[in-house]
């Protein structure tokens, strides 16, 4: 039977049984009927207190949260579910507790979009000392109160275990299907073809980790042009508030005006294009490393359709070349990572991002597409693809 949208299967049960008393009562009134009517009264308010409680909505839970976010494979998906927890949990957490649960719980390539901040403390991380992460053991069990704020439950305490009866052991009747291979015919089993996507995806992820401890410090990285950023900021901070004033003083909305209606006396221009020249690499920079991780996450829910006739370039051996399918983003992001949009984002026309760092990010995201090039992830991209083509055959 299907259920109907808004019904109360309690409710309904309830108006059946009803009835069913009613008839009851109708067929004769006696003592042995009206006992047996009670018997049934009885049973009824049971079976019906225990459904509607059932159907009492739960507060929402910290612990239960994380748990369905580890489960979510999309980027936007990740940001929306993050953005919630934010809202509802974080005033009940200590610093470094939510950073620390998602660098546990959310794939690297997916940190990005729940805001995790690879500098950001940590709570978690470095005290599990190599332990695996437990949400239930080092997430804090909170709950949203009738208030909607945050409130820790208290913690059963544990009992000694008594000793049980021991119980026969019934030999399972159903067979876990994750352990056998394809019914296509393939060698893969589900688990086999979970890990093989893992190992893809920590492969990719292992380049951009080791571009943002070593590479993005070196010149025209994205940490080395924040730090130039900073440092020139410090240098010229006098200059800066000095240029603030006059704007503020003579009515000026934004730097750029003072410069096209030849305002900016040369000492200014003298000290402030090399300044602006700092906030367009570092600009410039920030929009690269945020499109390569975006075109990760656009590889890996490329590879999860593969075979299935949604995303064609995914289904040819040769779609890491960046010189074919020009409609797709491997393609785009090398015909447009020089483009004037991106290296002056902000539009003021003083300076534009140096080139040097398209050069830096292309050879990055190079790199990422050539280790998709290899032999050994060729290999296991054709395992995975045989295993998706004979799912959906």
């Amino acid at each position: 039977m299907v259920k109907q949208c808004g019904a109360n299967e309690a409710l309904k049960g309830l108006q059946d049984k009803t009835k069913e008393m009613a008839d009851t009562l109708t067929d004769a009134v006696d003592l042995e009927k009206l006992e047996e009517f009670k018997a049934k009264a009885e049973g009824i308010a049971d079976e019906v207190k225990g459904k509607l409680v059932s159907q009492i909505p739960k507060p929402k839970n910290l612990q239960v949260e994380l748990g369905k976010l580890a489960e979510v494979k999309d980027a936007i998906g990740v940001g929306l579910a993050v953005a919630a927890i934010e809202k509802d949990f974080a005033k009940g957490l200590a610093a470094g507790v939510l950073t620390g649960a998602l660098k546990n719980i959310v794939p690297p390539l997916l940190q990005g979009a729940a805001g995790v901040v690879q500098d950001a403390k940590d709570a978690i991380s470095d005290a599990l000392g190599g332990k695996e992460f437990d949400i239930c053991k080092n997430i804090p069990n909170l709950e949203l109160d009738e208030d909607g704020e945050p409130v820790e439950k208290a913690k059963v305490e544990a009992k000694p275990n008594e000793k049980a009866d021991t119980q026969e052991k019934v030999e399972p009747t159903v067979e876990d299907n994750s352990k056998k291979p394809s019914s296509g015919g393939g060698t893969l089993t589900l688990d086999e073809f979970k890990a093989l996507n893992k190992e893809i995806s920590e492969g990719a992820a292992a380049i951009m980790d080791e571009y943002n401890k070593v590479g993005s410090k070196e010149p025209y990285g994205k940490a080395f042009t924040k730090q130039a950023n900073l440092e020139s900021r410090e240098k010229n901070k006098a200059n800066l508030r000095n240029l603030q004033f006059t704007m503020n003083e003579q009515g000026w909305m934004d730097p750029v005006d003072m410069f096209i209606n030849n305002a900016m006396d040369e000492e200014i221009i003298d000290w402030y294009f090399p300044h602006y020249q700092t906030i367009a690499d570092k600009s410039y920079a920030n929009a690269l490393v945020f499109q390569i991780n975006e075109n990760l996450n656009s590889i890996e829910g490329g590879l999860e359709y593969a075979g299935k006739g949604l995303y064609k370039m995914f289904d040819q051996d040769d779609w890491h070349d960046h010189t074919k399918y020009p409609n797709m983003f491997i393609y785009q992001f090398f015909k447009n990572s020089r483009d004037i949009k991106i290296r002056d984002a902000l539009g003021y026309g003083f300076r534009k991002g140096n080139e040097n760092i398209a050069e830096v990010h292309e050879a990055l995201f190079k790199k990422i597409l050539d280790y998709y090039k290899s032999d050994e992830v060729k290999e296991k991209l054709a395992k995975k693809l045989e295993y998706q083509k004979e799912l959906f055959s």
